[in-house]
């Protein structure tokens, strides 16, 4: 059996480097495509 992967090092710290606390920074823009069809979680 694999070990697992470690998410979150010793210093609290996710493996690209945010706190687990921390969010990463998000854009939206609306209006850009016409007829979309689809979905994102």
């Amino acid at each position: 059996m694999e070990k697992p992967e470690r998410l979150i090092d010793e210093n609290g710290r996710r493996v690209d480097g945010r706190r687990f606390d921390e969010l990463r920074p998000i854009k939206m823009e609306i209006g850009i495509l016409d007829k979309s069809d689809g979905s994102a979680y």
